[in-house]
């Protein structure tokens, strides 16, 4: 397929394409109670600027794991009426490099650099929360002995080893090794390895959660209460739920989270263009 670069989309065409499909599933949440929350940037945004952080476009939440699967499973129930929106993960999409499920708007696809076309549209990443511990003293420590599992995952999927992004000689030295070592093993190698120390919490007797399959920060340890008893935030003039205690959460991501970044920093960060399917060849 060929992508016709003068007829990329813009990033507010973006943002209102991800608007929509976030409202799609905020729909559905809502009539089959599902709880879910608003995360990362995405609740930065409602919280700072009452809907997208103006130099961003993507579209995160954070799902309980059980809340995930009925969610999925209403998704299998509805496919035709559902559609252009639909779940894009590995067990549909095999060749999905990532571990997160996306709910994505099928009309589109994107072109992302250095990775293999797998078919993605336009989308709203999920996050989904494992048990991981009764505190968010352990829940962080759970996601920092997992991430390099996702580290790992997200290297192996791409087509060769970038420069830039890693400060120090020796890391820098170390890098190709570790890209060569991670392309030998090859991606499931390390998504076994992520599962099975997922596998080992209980989800049920866990009092705080996390994001152990995607998120490589600690910023995704949430209470389990927090996210079972939400609160509202707005975001592009419509209502959307979020973990209780944001400031909280917040602070701990992001420090002064109220105050924005030097002007410099206000850069658009993702690797890919979007583009109509009819636009392509």
């Amino acid at each position: 397929m060929k992508f016709p670069k003068e007829k990329s989309l813009s990033m507010n065409e973006i943002q209102q394409i991800s608007f929509n499909i976030l409202c799609v599933i905020k729909k559905i949440c809502n009539q089959e109670g599902l709880n879910y929350g608003l995360a990362f940037g995405t609740l930065l945004g409602a919280v700072r600027h009452k809907g997208y952080i103006p130099w961003d476009d993507d579209v995160d939440i954070i799902m309980p794991r059980p809340d995930f699967e009925k969610l999925m499973k209403y998704f299998e129930n509805h496919r035709e009426e559902l559609l252009p929106y639909e779940p894009w993960n590995r067990s549909k999409h095999p060749s999905y490099p990532y571990t997160m499920t996306r709910i994505i708007d099928n009309r589109y696809i994107l072109d992302v650099d250095n990775e293999e076309p797998c078919g993605m549209g336009i989308f709203v990443d999920i996050y989904v929360l494992d048990g991981a511990g009764n505190s968010i003293e352990e829940a962080r420590n759970l996601l920092n002995k997992t991430k390099k599992y996702p580290s790992g995952i997200f290297l192996s999927t791409r087509k060769k080893l970038k420069n830039g992004g890693t400060k120090g000689f020796i890391k820098n030295l170390i890098k190709p090794l570790y890209f060569a070592y991670v392309k030998m093993m090859g991606r499931e190698y390390f998504v076994k390895k992520l599962y099975r120390i997922i596998s080992q919490y209980d989800y049920d007797k866990c009092s705080h959660l996390a994001c152990l399959e995607w998120d490589n920060t600690t910023a995704s340890a949430t209470a389990k209460v927090d996210i079972e008893n939400p609160v509202e935030v707005e975001f592009n003039g419509e209502k959307f739920k979020a973990a209780a205690n944001i400031d909280f959460y917040l602070t701990h991501a992001y420090g002064d989270y109220m105050t924005p970044p030097p002007e410099k920093d206000r850069v658009y960060h993702h690797l890919y263009k979007s583009y109509r399917k009819s636009d392509c060849i």
